[in-house]
């Protein structure tokens, strides 16, 4: 396992995301429970949605909006996928 961390500790400006995407063309999104301009979006509409993050995106000048890692967001709440009740 350290041989796996000393590679990837000397890696620099790696993304996950087209390179010819540069650094100020991201915008932090706040897709969590308490974004308050979220109560607005119907999370169920996939489309509603997707013109949310898209008016996001305009508003700030940016191509690509990441969110929170871990964040508690309604959006999940649609899917059986995410809901802890439904695991066998």
């Amino acid at each position: 396992m350290s041989n796996i961390l000393s590679v990837l500790n000397q890696i620099k400006n790696v993304k996950v995301i087209d390179d010819a995407i540069g650094l100020e063309d991201y915008v932090a999104i706040d897709l969590s429970i308490v974004n308050t301009s979220l109560s607005a979006v119907n999370s169920d509409n996939a489309v509603e949605f997707e013109h949310y993050i898209d008016n996001y995106l305009k508003a700030n000048k940016a191509k690509v909006a990441f969110g929170g890692y871990n964040e508690v967001r309604n959006l999940y709440k649609r899917s059986f996928i995410f809901n802890d009740n439904n695991q066998t």
